[in-house]
């Protein structure tokens, strides 16, 4: 009895000083208010509400609103962006041509060109470099990973293109663990038995989640260091997730035996992923990280717009360059 009634004080001394331990960290981190609270997102919590240039896709989420054309203003200069009747973005003269070896575009606003003329994005560049190659840009502005792969199977399949460039900036990562972006309500996924399974208003957090979620500094830390491990080791639950949705492209890659180029397009400040880098390597999928393509940072910034943080026409043409030379190799082209 006395050895239980010793370990039990032991055991509770313990429980209080790691309580005790949270609660000065919590306050700690609030007075610097370091990692503040960042909620996610979840299945039914809010109505649709789109904007005036995008309209709700069911599947994957939103796309352009169709023939319609707006006007984005980046660092300062005005852009104008056109959709053809099918949501996708085109130059402002549409063409109809489609006989040719056929490339498809996916990815977020990076990929979907913000901020340049349809002209100078990187797809209008590859379809410049080919005598017979059409390029079909299926990247739409705030896309994440999870959305990037409904619109592989959802937008491009159906085309049976010839090959696909998939370019997946390092903030594609975080977004598949918000169900509401943008004003829209998207597919949201979770991983069951390491399979991706779509989530329902069931899925919802109960009252501890929610409230850690909501105020706690400390919770939202242990979730940037489960972020850190997975862009530094490809480990951690955030990795779980993103890297699944990275493999079940692949397989449909696999079952189609279409070939599919994976880009990584990091921040501006060229901060390293090596967590997918390694999975890339590791799962053999065709990747090229724009990070290790770049010859000094002056270059990598020449790439990107000033303030706002997109690739500028010098970093689609550098982009374009390297698509070419991958799709030179995969596809019969005549250039």
């Amino acid at each position: 009895m006395r050895r239980f009634r010793s370990l039990s004080i032991n055991l509770s001394l313990s429980i209080v000083t790691i309580i005790l331990m949270l609660l000065a960290t919590e306050g700690l981190l609030a007075w610097w208010d370091k990692y503040p609270p960042r909620p996610r997102s979840y299945v039914g919590e809010y109505q649709d509400r789109p904007g005036r240039d995008f309209v709700v896709d069911k599947e994957v989420g939103w796309r352009l609103r169709p023939s319609h054309a707006f006007v984005w203003k980046i660092d300062g200069t005005p852009s104008r962006y056109y959709a053809n009747e099918q949501w996708f973005r085109i130059s402002n003269r549409d063409s109809n041509e489609t006989e040719g070896i056929r490339v498809v575009m996916l990815g977020d606003s990076f990929m979907w060109g913000t901020g340049v003329a349809y002209e100078q994005t990187a797809g209008h560049y590859i379809e410049s470099a080919f005598d017979s190659l059409i390029v079909y840009n299926r990247a739409m502005p705030g896309f994440g990973v999870d959305q990037i792969r409904q619109s592989l199977e959802h937008w491009t399949m159906p085309l049976q293109p010839d090959a696909m460039v998939i370019g997946l900036y390092t903030e594609d990562f975080d977004r598949p663990f918000f169900a509401f972006r943008n004003g829209v309500n998207k597919p949201t996924f979770k991983l069951e038995e390491e399979q991706l399974v779509e989530m329902t208003t069931r899925d919802r957090p109960g009252w501890l989640l929610h409230f850690l979620e909501r105020h706690s500094y400390v919770f939202t830390l242990g979730r940037r260091v489960d972020r850190w491990f997975g862009l530094k080791y490809g480990l951690g639950s955030w990795w779980a997730l993103n890297g699944a949705f990275i493999d079940a492209m692949q397989e449909i890659r696999e079952k189609t035996n279409i070939p599919i180029l994976f880009i990584h397009i990091p921040w501006e400040n060229g901060t390293p992923f090596p967590g997918r880098q390694s999975h890339m390597k590791d799962t053999n999928k065709d990747f090229i990280d724009l990070n290790t393509q770049w010859k000094s940072p002056k270059e990598r910034f020449s790439c990107y717009f000033e303030r706002d943080g997109h690739l500028n026409a010098t970093g689609q043409r550098f982009m374009s360059r390297l698509i070419i030379q991958w799709l030179q190799t995969k596809v019969a082209t005549t250039s």
